[in-house]
């Protein structure tokens, strides 16, 4: 299926998520070097960074279904796709205790196989008709875009904005707009006023800085925001196995450091290092 997808175009090449050759550093890169242009042109970027509430958990199947039968997927395997899906059943239990039994009728399976290639098959077509660059990895979405003009950027976004909530309504998926923020990229000492940004009725929070999967971008593109969380993260583990100096011996140790403190200090270190 996988193949098939590939192969015959089908795949937004804007989604970056469960494609070999393709890494959330590989979209922090594009997304850094497309800010630093626009800055090092004395222009603007304002990006909006999308939360999408349980995303795994909101696909619906038979909208799954049909987007699979629409894109060629049929017969035995079609079958064989909706019985794999439907008529799942759940229920918690607890020591001795255990909930009502309740039918299962969206979501794809974590840590399944299949779960990754049926999720991005579900969300592949939300960048249909967005104007704005838009970025996608898994469920995580951000659009952005270059300003000249205040208040056309805005219009811009807000109605790709509009399209993406359109989206969501027919297809049963929840963005949360409350944890939706835009980040305004910008070196000049006094910018001009921006329009307000909505998503589903909702005022877009506007923040000085945003930390996008490992890399914390700050409104001025510095890094001083970046290395403080690292520093911050970094030494409540040092501390950690500083607390296991006299207990464990040094192998541990080093185990320790090299699986749980250096990679919080390498994380997309080439984006922060293309800035020396």
């Amino acid at each position: 299926m996988f193949n098939f997808y590939r192969d015959s175009d089908l795949f937004s090449p804007f989604q970056s998520g469960f494609m070999p050759k393709d890494s959330t550093v590989n979209q922090l890169t594009s997304l850094y070097h497309t800010i630093c242009r626009a800055l090092d042109e004395g222009k603007e970027d304002r990006a909006v960074f999308c939360d999408i509430s349980k995303a795994f958990d909101r696909v619906w199947h038979k909208g799954l279904l049909f987007k699979l039968r629409q894109r060629g997927i049929d017969g035995r395997l079609l079958a064989w796709l909706r019985d794999y899906l439907c008529d799942r059943m759940q229920r918690v239990v607890v020591s001795d205790t255990t909930s009502d039994i309740v039918s299962i009728t969206a979501g794809v399976y974590q840590g399944s196989t299949l779960g990754p290639l049926l999720f991005r098959v579900y969300i592949n077509d939300i960048v249909t008709d967005i104007h704005s660059p838009i970025r996608l990895f898994a469920d995580d979405t951000t659009l952005y875009i270059e300003v000249d003009d205040p208040q056309r950027a805005a219009d811009s976004n807000n109605a790709d904005l509009a399209k993406i909530q359109s989206w969501a309504n027919s297809w049963l998926v929840t963005f949360n707009p409350l944890k939706t923020e835009s980040l305004l990229f910008s070196r000049k000492s006094n910018p001009p006023a921006y329009p307000n940004l909505y998503f589903n009725d909702t005022h877009i929070q506007e923040v000085s800085s945003h930390k996008h999967f490992s890399v914390v971008f700050s409104n001025n593109c510095s890094w001083h925001d970046h290395i403080d969380s690292i520093k911050k993260k970094a030494w409540k583990r040092i501390n950690l196995m500083c607390s296991f100096k006299c207990t464990l011996d040094r192998k541990s140790l080093e185990v320790f450091y090299f699986s749980f403190i250096r990679p919080i200090l390498e994380a997309a270190r080439i984006i922060c290092g293309a800035t020396k």
